[in-house]
């Protein structure tokens, strides 16, 4: 026979479950003589709303990124946030280079009028190459926390819609 509650083999004649500590009713032991309960409930059947799109992949069951796996029981929300580059660094060298071709182009003039050009020239190259960041911070029991970054917002809107979905399927 078998406990009700945990569904392990007890012994006949015992009041008492041996692993869980479950009292042990007759009549309920009767009727699970036969038929043992499962201890496990089924798993549920894997469902991908996204499969290896740039190593990125999102089921009903988990949210595979790049060296990370969220098991998406634990995942409550998902959001996605855009985070401009941080121009600040660019931003002082263009400054400097600008006061030293200020300086250096005055009379008698210098060669470092040159190098400050180049070095103002390559701030405005570094400027015009820094992207937005398109960054998905899930929420879940541990806080939240970045789960993917890109400068591809199609990519991005797209891997946040099928964690939507998965979450809805959760139920």
């Amino acid at each position: 026979m078998f406990c009700p509650r945990c569904a392990r083999q007890v012994s006949e004649g015992q009041r008492y479950c041996g692993f869980c500590a479950n009292p042990l009713d007759a009549s309920a032991i009767a009727s699970m003589r036969d038929n043992p309960p499962s201890a496990k409930p089924a798993p549920a059947a894997e469902r991908f709303f996204l499969q290896n799109l740039n190593g990125v992949s999102v089921s009903n069951l988990r949210f595979v990124t790049t060296g990370v796996t969220y098991a998406m029981a634990n995942v409550s929300s998902v959001r996605l946030q855009a985070r401009g580059p941080d121009r600040g660094a660019p931003g002082f060298m263009l400054l400097v280079f600008l006061i030293w071709m200020a300086v250096a182009a005055r009379p008698p003039m210098s060669g470092s009028v040159y190098v400050a050009g180049a070095g103002f020239v390559a701030c405005l190259v570094w400027l015009a190459l820094q992207k937005t960041h398109f960054v998905i911070r899930v929420q879940g029991g541990g806080g939240e926390s970045d789960a993917l970054d890109s400068t591809d917002r199609a990519f991005v809107q797209q891997v946040v819609g099928a964690l939507e979905q998965a979450i809805i399927a959760r139920g």
